[in-house]
């Protein structure tokens, strides 16, 4: 469960399961379905021969004991199953769910998959949508793999769209759309220092929330590989990601056109370790990186990204230590001092091999500046073409 997860049901119980292939077909009934694409929908039919009660009674099987595998054919692809505002029974057992012919909808409930101690969930072909209580909801100990799916239209307090709490969850090849946060974590939210989260080939963009609208890490480890976070937006910190504690590490992957509503990170912001290797950091509104941890960029390109205050790609301060290496940082912009990075209230930064070009910041400083008494270390790379100037208080750089 969530830090902020609101209470969760009770659990059901029932019979050993009988393992099936189900195939459903539309009836009458219709309800609005997102798209993959996110944004616009869709009428969709309501699925005949699988019901809210057939999904429960599947739980329950698991949770008896059973190591419960349904496959279940979409006919036609889209039909939609209607969750109940309690939403699904908790899963204590076994369960892995999975589509053949299209793609089935699950839409509704409290949380549609509330995944509890020791169980293991695996979900593949499926969008959830509409969920009130975050679409998929984990605590310690459970291991919960989704594959293949959309996750979109849903919110919570807390991980609108997923909210983990010291478990494990995969996520491959998936799009994690239009979730909404009242809290921390618009598409996911990962907390507890069990907590692991890696996304792979997957996509989390248009997401909403206060702190991290895309993603929120808090003491968990997160991995995310050749994934787009792209065009959250958030209203408090960070609309791509907030790492408040722990570590992640980000490879291959593109952060861009992210939103923030007043002046913070539109990227990343980051006071625990925070790893970005061979990616890409662009065009995002707010710095692309707040700092007050260990940061280390190595790679990648930081570019085009706008902050109102101090250091349009990087603002590293509060203590913590930015490393730079073999990277690009251009046309990005500051209101403040730094166009490329602000080293403000103490903080350390070392570039290596790192190319510093094309930033404009409103305070001298229009590439580097070290307004804190701080410590800027410049090895190899150049620092050229900045307005209105290269670099301000840095030690060997005019």
């Amino acid at each position: 469960m969530g830090i902020w997860s609101a209470p969760r049901r009770r659990m059901a119980t029932g019979m050993v399961a009988v393992l099936a292939v189900v195939t459903v077909a539309p009836a009458s009934a219709s309800a609005r379905v997102p798209e993959r694409a996110g944004g616009a929908s869709q009428a969709a039919p309501a699925c005949k021969g699988v019901t809210e009660a057939t999904l429960n009674q599947w739980i329950r099987n698991a949770n008896a004991g059973a190591d419960v595998r349904q496959v279940v054919t979409a006919r036609p692809a889209g039909c939609q199953v209607t969750i109940g505002a309690q939403g699904l029974d908790q899963l204590f057992g076994r369960l892995t769910l999975s589509t053949t012919g299209g793609r089935v909808i699950l839409h509704g409930g409290d949380s549609i998959f509330d995944v509890q101690a020791r169980a293991v969930l695996s979900v593949t072909g499926f969008t959830l949508s509409g969920a009130t209580n975050s679409a998929v909801s984990t605590t310690y100990s459970t291991r919960t793999t989704l594959s293949d799916c959309t996750i979109s239209g849903n919110s919570a307090f807390f991980g609108g769209g997923i909210a983990n709490s010291g478990g494990a969850i995969t996520i491959n090849n998936c799009l994690i759309t239009g979730n909404t946060s009242q809290g921390a974590g618009g598409g996911i939210a990962n907390s507890g220092a069990t907590s692991t989260l890696k996304v792979v080939d997957s996509k989390i963009n248009a997401n909403n929330g206060l702190y991290g609208a895309g993603l929120y890490n808090a003491a968990g480890t997160i991995t995310l590989i050749n994934t787009e976070i792209n065009e959250n937006s958030a209203q408090g910190a960070a609309a791509g990601f907030v790492n408040s504690s722990g570590t992640a590490t980000v490879i291959s992957s593109d952060i861009s056109r992210n939103i923030m509503a007043i002046d913070n990170a539109g990227g990343f912001s980051n006071a625990g370790t925070l790893n970005i290797i061979n990616s890409t950091v662009t065009d995002n509104r707010g710095t692309a990186f707040f700092n007050g941890g260990i940061l280390l960029v190595s790679g990648s390109r930081i570019s085009g990204n706008t902050g109102g205050g101090a250091g349009g790609a990087i603002n590293n301060g509060g203590g913590g230590t930015a490393t730079v290496a073999d990277s690009e940082i251009t046309g990005n912009k500051a209101g403040g001092a730094g166009g490329g990075i602000a080293n403000v209230d103490g903080g350390a930064v070392e570039l290596i091999n790192t190319e510093v070009t094309g930033n404009t910041a409103g305070e001298p400083g229009g590439g580097l500046a070290n307004t804190g008494g701080g410590l800027v270390i410049v090895s190899g790379g150049t620092v050229t073409g900045n307005t209105p100037d290269q670099c301000s208080q840095v030690t060997g750089c005019g």
